[in-house]
């Protein structure tokens, strides 16, 4: 069946009440609102009627729909639990002398780890700044086990080197 905008209609009655019971029995375990993924069904039926998409079996195409939008309202709802709460300027400010001795730890933790080897400095870095072992790899062009040790070796390193500074300063 190849849907058209003048098909939109036919498709919505003959289709709507199959979405709507197919909403309600794969919803069951989510409780979304069946409104609102009703309407975002009739969207993306909109969407391909406008696009001519060619559609073998609306059954088959009703069921991988609805699966699709509870999937993506999944997301949405992970996605907005993952916000904060709190208004970052909402939130208490940290005093000046706090934020002057973060800017010198920081200072401090990039020094030292400039004096590390440079490519320990670089597989390190990419550790710190939250990235896998696997990614670290990729980018650096060498295998996960050698991207881990030299990560983590650098990490050691950086470690030895602040306890350094840390005694010296104490």
């Amino acid at each position: 069946m190849t849907m058209s905008a003048e098909t939109f209609e036919q498709v919505v009655q003959q289709y709507a009440a199959k979405l709507r019971m197919r909403i309600a029995r794969q919803n069951a375990s989510f409780r979304f609102d069946e409104d609102e993924l009703m309407q975002e069904c009739l969207i993306r039926i909109w969407r391909a009627c406008r696009s001519d998409r060619e559609v073998d079996s609306p059954a088959a195409y009703a069921e991988q729909l609805v699966s699709s939008v509870l999937i993506d309202q999944a997301r949405r709802r992970a996605r907005q639990r993952a916000e904060p709460l709190i208004d970052e300027h909402l939130a208490p400010q940290p005093a000046p002398a706090e934020v002057s001795e973060q800017a010198q730890e920081v200072l401090r933790v990039l020094c030292a780890l400039q004096s590390i080897e440079q490519r320990r400095r670089n597989a390190t870095a990419l550790l710190l700044q939250g990235h896998a072992c696997a990614e670290i790899a990729g980018r650096m062009g060498m295998s996960e086990a050698a991207a881990r040790n030299l990560a983590y070796r650098g990490l050691n390193e950086l470690r030895e080197r602040l306890d350094v500074d840390t005694r010296v300063a104490g």
